[in-house]
């Protein structure tokens, strides 16, 4: 690997602060896009999410895009499946 390759690889206590920590994916990801194209509103979610190939990892999108409280509430749907007993 190149010198100027390293310097742009994150080590593991970067990738966390950028993350937010770990993050795994739950069952209920139809809702959870639901809740981010909510959130994005439909002209903005369709030029994010629009095809197929960026669906695959919308996570991706919700943790650019929502704010702290929003990832909260569309991870807790990720798992969840609704807001139901959330408290965030």
């Amino acid at each position: 690997m190149k010198e100027s390759e390293k310097a742009r690889e994150l080590n593991l206590d970067q990738a966390e602060q950028v993350s937010g920590g770990a993050y795994v994916p739950g069952a209920y990801k139809a809702e959870a896009l639901a809740f981010l194209k909510e959130c994005l509103g439909d002209a903005r979610f369709n030029r994010i999410l629009g095809n197929e190939s960026n669906r695959r990892h919308p996570y991706v999108a919700a943790r650019v895009f929502l704010s702290d409280a929003d990832w909260d509430k569309y991870v807790w749907i990720e798992r969840n499946g609704s807001l139901d007993g959330f408290w965030g």
